[in-house]
């Protein structure tokens, strides 16, 4: 099954697939995020959250609200998985090459992630899931705007999961 949102602009829009026998209930969404419920076969539920975050500094504050408001009507307890290109990284090591990027705006995501209690979930594979491809070294960026991040409660249930991010194009 598949649910997804044309592009706006110059964004890619939003799409999540899921397999036949997988019960997804679609709660209300937004054309930068898309809000599931997955239900397992003993009737417990999770939730899945799908990110496309603002791209540009000034608009970036309107994920975050995005996120707090998400993480204010979640259900306390109960297993949340929020993931995808969030379009911000959160330590300095997570890009190399271009200008610094202003702290506050790393502060404003880790910050948007502590209210919703969630953390990243670590992963395998390439650190960096953007590049600019330049074939310059002098302009070269590449930088981690893609993560899974997690509740506890998701965390807990899923000790064996892994995040893959695959080798660049």
């Amino acid at each position: 099954h598949m649910a997804a949102w044309s592009a706006q602009g110059r964004s890619r829009g939003v799409a999540l697939f899921w397999r036949r026998e997988v019960d997804v209930t679609l709660q209300p969404y937004g054309w930068r995020h898309v809000d599931v419920d997955v239900t397992e076969g003993d009737g417990r539920i999770w939730r899945l959250i799908g990110v496309y975050g603002e791209s540009a500094a000034e608009r970036k504050v309107q994920t975050w609200k995005t996120l707090r408001l998400l993480g204010q009507q979640h259900q306390s307890g109960r297993p949340w998985l929020c993931l995808g290109d969030f379009n911000e990284i959160l330590a300095w090591d997570e890009k190399v090459g271009g200008a610094d990027r202003p702290q506050r705006l790393l502060d404003n995501f880790r910050e948007a992630l502590e209210a919703c209690d969630l953390s990243d979930i670590g992963f395998e594979g390439d650190k960096f899931t953007w590049r600019n491809h330049s074939k310059e070294l002098s302009t070269y960026i590449c930088e981690r705007l893609d993560r899974a991040t997690a509740s506890k409660p998701w965390r807990e249930k899923f000790l064996e999961h892994v995040v893959v991010n695959g080798m660049p194009r």
